[in-house]
């Protein structure tokens, strides 16, 4: 168990800027779908936010998750971070906060900012996705939307850096078939983008510590 304190919290922030440039992504990046994260962003891609929350006190500090429903128009039946499209000029983090209470009905105000992560391009949707980083010091109480979300999944902090075994899976999609890298939560297999983004979120998280 990693025990976590508020000067843990703090100090992330300063690795944020580091971590945006180990390419963090790549350990976690499916053989096909996001196979091309790596080069440049389409012009067609279409800007995304995605908030990862650090939600309540340091000692039992969870990340929510979703679980898609199956008729979701994007990812579904898919575990993810809230999150969605950007409106037209609107900056990362006001949209990631914007679909972080549209999906799980937490009001804005409760978040405070700890810093953007690094973008990534999900080449299988056209989507550049721009994660941010904020903390919720108080448990709320979640009200998710049913259209967007099947179940909400609380991903204790602590199980995420200690408690989780990485795999790879066969995914299959339509005809396609490829292996991709994530981990097994409440009998869901995580993988995709979410995984990339909370892979580097385990990492910044033990710099920080160490630093």
């Amino acid at each position: 168990m990693m025990l976590m304190t508020g000067d843990v919290f703090e100090s992330i922030r300063n690795q944020l800027e580091d971590c945006s440039k180990l390419r963090l992504h790549r350990a976690m990046a499916p053989e096909l779908s996001y196979g091309r994260h790596r080069g440049p962003c389409r012009s067609s891609a279409k800007p995304c936010g995605v908030m990862v929350a650090l939600v309540g006190p340091p000692e039992s500090c969870h990340i929510p998750l979703m679980l898609r429903p199956e008729s979701a128009p994007a990812h579904p039946g898919q575990v993810s971070l809230p999150g969605g499209r950007l409106k037209k000029n609107e900056p990362t983090w006001e949209g990631s906060l914007r679909e972080f209470e549209e999906e799980l009905g937490i009001p804005l105000a409760c978040h405070r900012p700890i810093g953007p992560m690094s973008s990534l391009f999900v080449f299988a949707s056209r989507h550049i996705v721009f994660p941010w980083l904020s903390r919720i010091e108080e448990e709320p109480t979640y009200y998710p939307n049913a259209r967007e979300v099947r179940e909400i999944l609380r991903l204790p902090l602590n199980d995420l850096m200690c408690g989780i075994q990485f795999e790879r899976r066969l995914i299959r999609r339509g005809n396609a078939s490829f292996l991709a890298p994530g981990f097994q939560y409440g009998g869901l297999f995580v993988w995709g983008a979410t995984a990339m983004i909370l892979n580097e979120l385990r990492v910044l998280i033990e710099m920080a510590a160490s630093a």
